[in-house]
């Protein structure tokens, strides 16, 4: 997952994208694993996109977050699932 710093840049489609159904399937059930997640970038928007992500994962999933800084916020007592990581 990418993050901007800023959202100078992020603007919406003038459409919305074509939606091919032919590629669209489903896989064979598999056991539960855990999901490994590396956020590049920060901004103050990531730590609503993670919280939400937390409830999509299996508890333990490590989340790695690869910033100059450590984020201010101390998202971890903020998740059930994620396991919070920065990586410099």
């Amino acid at each position: 997952m990418l993050v901007p710093e800023g959202d100078l840049l992020i603007r919406l489609a003038d459409t919305r994208p074509a939606i091919v159904g032919q590629v669209i399937t489903s896989a064979p059930g598999r056991p539960s694993a855990l999901d490994r997640i590396l956020t590049i970038g920060w901004n103050p928007r990531a730590a609503k996109i993670i919280t939400l992500l937390d409830c999509l994962v299996e508890p333990g999933s490590p989340i790695d977050i690869a910033a100059p800084l450590r984020p201010k916020e101390d998202l971890q007592e903020q998740l059930e699932n994620l396991a919070v990581g920065h990586k410099p």
